[in-house]
């Protein structure tokens, strides 16, 4: 059988860092949403006895450090499924190490393919609860949507999608530390006024000038980067309603109120920065597109 799924990046609209647990792990609290800039996934049951994965582009690690591959071992010992072999294609569209959580959500994306084509029932919690153990934003790309993910991101509570605006994605060209950020953050801490419980409001309201004037995320306090200051001097040019920082960086975001708006600003910023798009907001994450009942030997 082969099942084939898409996997959509996402963006913070707020994210606040809570603080440092005694496991050395941060809790965090962060309202994401899911984008049509979608990787594609095809997973087969290829009869080989293993996890191969692959991919044109460089997916940043070996195969077995990958998200994809650990997604998929954790799937058949969770199950207790016997792997007769897969094989695993990614067309990467989200750039990679840029705050999207395209890796998370090419796992999420990998898992609903092997639940398809195993059959093994599980439901959307069993396959967060999954996800959690190889990544804290695999159980958001599951379900995708709009979702305040607290805790150390897995604990996932739905909020009422905001769609009908327009996004601009760029990746500047550097690379940020989350490591880094968070040691920074244990040494002096983050000052922001802004509030999660704020930010629902403002979706609930279906407020999207107000929701884009209120984005917010700790991790810019923590990290001076002269790149993603130029990006987003830049995008603030065209006159968006809003522009942030996603997760820990470095890809900024601007929310616009028309397809347009947002295309011209793309242009723009194309001139120096080749990975930029545009994008719209998505009630979903991670779904299977097609199913094929062929058996592949390849």
């Amino acid at each position: 059988m082969l099942v084939k799924a898409i996997a959509p990046a996402k963006i913070n609209l707020g994210l606040l860092i809570k603080g440092k647990r005694a496991d050395n792990y941060h809790e965090i609290d962060t309202i994401m949403q899911s984008v049509n800039l979608c990787d594609t996934i095809k997973v087969r049951d290829s009869m080989s006895g293993d996890i191969s994965i692959k991919c044109e582009k460089s997916i940043g690690c070996s195969p077995r450090e990958n998200i994809v591959y650990k997604i998929a071992e954790e799937f058949f010992k969770c199950t207790g499924i016997i792997n007769p072999g897969i094989s695993v294609e990614i067309e990467k569209n989200i750039p990679v190490c840029a705050g999207l959580a395209g890796g998370s959500s090419d796992g999420a994306a990998v898992l609903r393919c092997l639940d398809r084509i195993f059959s093994a029932g599980l439901s959307e919690i069993s396959m967060q609860d999954i996800g959690a153990k190889i990544g804290a934003d695999i159980p958001f790309c599951i379900s995708g949507g709009t979702a305040r993910a607290y805790g150390t991101g897995t604990k996932i509570d739905r909020v009422k999608s905001l769609l009908g605006y327009a996004i601009v994605i760029v990746k500047p060209y550097c690379d940020v530390s989350t490591k880094k950020a968070y040691e920074i953050y244990d040494i002096l801490g983050t000052k922001t006024s802004k509030s999660i419980d704020n930010m629902i409001d403002l979706i609930n309201k279906q407020d999207v000038k107000g929701t884009a004037s209120y984005l917010f995320n700790e991790f810019e306090e923590l990290i001076d980067n002269n790149e993603i200051k130029k990006v987003k001097k830049i995008i603030k040019k065209s006159n968006p309603l809003g522009v942030c920082m996603s997760g820990s960086g470095p890809s900024v975001f601007a929310v616009f109120r028309t397809i347009y708006e947002a295309r011209f600003c793309a242009d723009m910023l194309r001139t120096d920065y080749t990975d930029t798009y545009v994008c719209e907001p998505i009630p979903y994450g991670a779904k299977i597109l097609d199913v094929y009942n062929e058996i592949s030997t390849s």
